[in-house]
């Protein structure tokens, strides 16, 4: 058996561990599902800067003055979105687990967005001139936002299996006659499974408060969610990633979908922090956003393949890669680069799959640079994946500089991909004179 054989039944077999996961299932597609909410969030602070500030925005001008007071709508839109995203989550994970446990929607949906909050700060101090006084009952932006990312999938996770658990213990749900309509009996045959698990996890946050003087959603904070951003938030945590990515796709595995449910909450998280940051006049210093992942990571396809494309179509003597490489060309434009990587294929093509991988990393590196060095100002606006390419990098990042970014990358794969294509025509001339 091959090295490459080897790789690739490794690989599969991860790949297969991973996608029948539970929980890295749920994880995935609840972010998947916010994602719509995160676009609109993020353009709702873009049009709030360029339209509605009197300072950045087109309401400066005397003509336009009257643009301000749009502004608490999109700062409401804003925060109805990007400030609520830990609830948002708790309550999406919860009803995807009811799905996959078999439990009630409702009731597991529920269950994993009071544990939560059980287990979160229920108050603010407020401060007036120089008094404080704290307000109780109320849910601080610590309790909702971006910072409680990791805090509502740990606990939704726990809430879910330990619910799920306890529905299946007959002796202890509550059985009402037959007379009594479904609805009402599934919320009484629920009733002692939720009633467990609610004091239970609410009874652990009140020993961690006790013991610690720090809520839980503070403690997963500092221990768990700071630690994995900053590891991610530095070009080898992006190479790594990325790294990752690639090196499934190389095997036939769809490498964005595996490392989804690590990169999705680390990517919404950054993005939340931008916007937080622009929304109080300040500069974002996340890189690491959803967006550096679609703009430039993974332009025109993860790997790059638009250079490839273009390596194919100005030095390949090949017609079936010039055939493919033409086809796949309008479809490369909007990131589809399927037809390449399978077509072509670059999947078990060894000679394909190094330029592959190197240029998505470089892509990685480059675009990580050009934030962390200040060419471009962090990413704060969310754009859905199948725009075109550089009208994505423009409207992302607000500036013909990610536009330059993109040309840059393009560039250095196309350099990549160079000899590699070359000796991909070497190999074929070489293999049609044995066959003649």
């Amino acid at each position: 058996m091959s090295m490459m054989d080897k790789m690739t039944d490794r690989l599969s077999a991860v790949a297969a561990v991973c996608d029948g996961n539970k929980h890295l299932s749920v994880i995935k597609n609840t972010f998947v599902g916010t994602m719509g909410f995160v676009i609109v969030g993020s353009f709702a602070t873009l049009f709030n800067t360029i339209l509605c500030s009197t300072s950045t925005g087109l309401a400066k001008v005397s003509a336009f003055a009257w643009l301000a007071a749009l502004s608490p709508v999109f700062s409401t839109v804003n925060y109805v979105t990007m400030n609520l995203l830990a609830l948002m989550v708790a309550i999406l994970m919860g009803y995807l687990y009811g799905q996959k446990n078999h439990v009630n929607e409702m009731t597991s949906m529920l269950t994993c967005l009071t544990a939560y909050l059980s287990v979160s700060p229920l108050s603010t101090t407020v401060k007036n001139g120089d008094a404080v006084a704290e307000v109780s009952k109320v849910l601080p932006s610590c309790s909702t936002d971006s910072e409680a990312l990791f805090t509502a999938i740990i606990i939704s996770i726990l809430a879910s299996e330990i619910l799920f658990r306890l529905t299946k213990i007959e002796q202890i749900k509550i059985k009402m006659p037959e007379q009594v309509p479904a609805n009402i009996a599934t919320t009484f045959n629920n009733l002692i499974p939720v009633a467990i698990t609610l004091f239970g996890i609410a009874g652990v946050g009140s020993g961690v408060k006790a013991a610690t003087g720090m809520y839980l959603t503070n403690i997963i904070y500092t221990v768990v969610q700071v630690p994995l951003q900053a590891v991610v938030n530095t070009p080898f945590g992006a190479v790594a990633l990325t790294f990752t990515s690639l090196l499934f796709w190389c095997v036939g595995i769809h490498g964005n979908q595996l490392i989804a449910p690590l990169r999705s909450p680390i990517t919404a998280a950054a993005l939340a922090t931008n916007i937080s940051l622009i929304e109080a006049g300040m500069t974002p210093t996340e890189p690491f956003t959803g967006a550096l992942w679609v703009v430039f990571i993974t332009m025109t396809g993860s790997g790059i393949t638009m250079s490839l494309i273009l390596s194919i179509l100005a030095f390949s003597k090949r017609e079936d890669y010039r055939a493919i490489a033409k086809l796949s060309f309008v479809p490369g434009i909007f990131g589809v680069n399927e037809p390449m990587i399978f077509g072509l294929p670059i999947v078990l093509n060894p000679l394909l799959c190094v330029p592959f991988i190197l240029s998505g990393c470089a892509a990685a590196i480059i675009s990580f640079l050009a934030c962390t060095t200040g060419f471009l100002t962090c990413n704060y606006v969310s754009v859905p994946w199948g725009l075109p390419v550089f009208l994505n990098g423009f409207l992302a990042y607000g500036s013909v500089k990610a536009v330059l970014v993109q040309i840059v990358i393009l560039a250095v794969g196309f350099l990549i991909y160079t000899p590699f294509v070359k000796a991909a025509d070497i190999v074929w001339r070489r293999d049609m004179k044995k066959n003649q």
